[in-house]
């Protein structure tokens, strides 16, 4: 009996998918930070791959996302003077958001159409990681950094929700279509870096890590006299995720 029904299920969802229609894009988000976070950063740039499936004659249609992207970047050269000895070397850092979720969306019509509006949801997860890279200077005194690393990496449960229309010149199967959507994302709490906060960010050293923001110091070591010297690549942030997401998308129904 137990061989029969599994079976029939599979007979039964092989039959259904090779009726179901699946989408597949490739588009960019450009994120906007809202409430807190907009005093801490700027705009995310994105990069996102999403597929979808939606079963016939039905407005429902179900699928996943995965994003890449940054909010920041920068190569600063710092100069050590010691005496008559100048040591001079970059730090690159740089910051990046990764994310996945699961998405659940509905055509505002049931019957296909050129322009079809529609509701989208989504939840999953969000990473925001600050990467630190120092150039090795090269120099008569051996100067080498003390540290080269993850400076901070967080993550927290990220939930979308949001209206978007989809344009198909051709409403069947082998189409291409462009997808413009605009959305609403919420997310737990987390700490990430800000190298230069949008005006309006406020610093309290004293606050380790909470609204205020922390600073971070880079420590390097001349490796001839143990000296260490200090340089600041940032400031470290904690608040809820928040921003506004304007989505566009390319791609094929089949």
């Amino acid at each position: 009996m137990k061989k029969m029904l599994l079976t029939l299920s599979i007979v039964f969802m092989t039959i259904s998918m090779s009726y179901a229609q699946f989408r597949a894009s490739l588009g960019y988000e450009l994120s906007l930070p809202s409430n807190q976070m907009a005093l801490n950063i700027g705009a995310i740039h994105n990069f996102k791959i999403e597929g979808l499936v939606k079963m016939p004659h039905n407005r429902w249609a179900f699928g996943m996302d995965l994003g890449i992207g940054g909010y920041g970047s920068k190569r600063d050269p710092i100069v050590f003077t010691q005496g008559n000895t100048t040591t001079n070397t970059f730090v690159n850092v740089t910051n990046m958001v990764y994310s996945f979720k699961g998405l659940a969306q509905a055509d505002l019509f049931s019957e296909n159409k050129k322009f079809m509006p529609y509701f989208h949801s989504g939840f999953g997860m969000t990473f925001f990681s600050t990467e630190l890279r120092v150039d090795d200077p090269q120099d008569v005194d051996a100067c080498r950094p003390l540290q080269q690393e993850t400076l901070k990496s967080d993550q927290t449960w990220l939930a979308s929700a949001g209206l978007g229309v989809r344009w198909q010149p051709n409403t069947g199967c082998g189409s291409f279509y462009l997808d413009l959507r605009a959305t609403q994302n919420l997310g737990g709490n987390l700490s990430y870096m800000s190298l230069n906060p949008p005006t309006g960010a406020t610093h309290n050293h004293a606050n380790n890590g909470g609204f205020d923001g922390t600073p971070v110091n880079v420590n390097f070591v001349n490796t001839q006299n143990n000296l260490i010297h200090q340089h600041r690549v940032g400031t470290i942030y904690n608040s809820a995720v928040s921003y506004w997401g304007l989505q566009l998308q390319f791609g094929l129904r089949f």
